[in-house]
């Protein structure tokens, strides 16, 4: 999509994503002398490496998706709360800003995110608090793009 006319340059429907598609698409508004100057996304696999010679951004809402599914809109747990409060106001803060509330929670609630659980049965340990690492980590991993633009 041109960012400036919003008009739709091309457009593909597939059963599966593949890096070849957008390559595709990428060849395709190159070849009519668009310069592409940036990409935002929902962070499918391989994007970020793939085109790293343009600014690439993960979409923020499919961030907030993300989170939605490791938290759901109601979490139970303080820390949970919190996070998920971060994260609905992903649009409203500077990168600057959420960053800055990002580490915050992550140094409050650290000792909280590394508990352990022992399995009577087998002995082995396994995080607690799963899906509330997987949120936390799913943000970690994508800070770096969520704020590109």
């Amino acid at each position: 999509m041109d960012f400036q006319t919003r008009k739709k340059l091309w457009r593909k429907y597939v059963k599966h994503e593949r890096l070849l598609d957008y390559q595709e698409g990428i060849d395709f508004v190159i070849r009519r002398d668009y310069q592409i100057r940036g990409i935002v996304c929902d962070s499918f696999k391989g994007i970020l490496k793939q085109f790293s010679v343009y600014p690439v951004q993960m979409c923020q809402y499919h961030q907030v998706s993300i989170i939605r599914r490791y938290l759901t809109c109601n979490p139970k747990l303080e820390c949970g709360k919190e996070l998920w409060l971060l994260v609905k106001n992903i649009t409203q803060l500077s990168s600057k800003e959420y960053i800055t509330r990002f580490e915050a929670w992550e140094n409050k609630w650290s000792s909280f995110l590394k508990e352990r659980t022992i399995d009577n049965q087998t002995n082995k340990s396994h995080y607690t608090h799963k899906k509330l690492r997987s949120a936390w980590l799913s943000i970690k991993r994508n800070l770096p793009y969520l704020f590109v633009f």
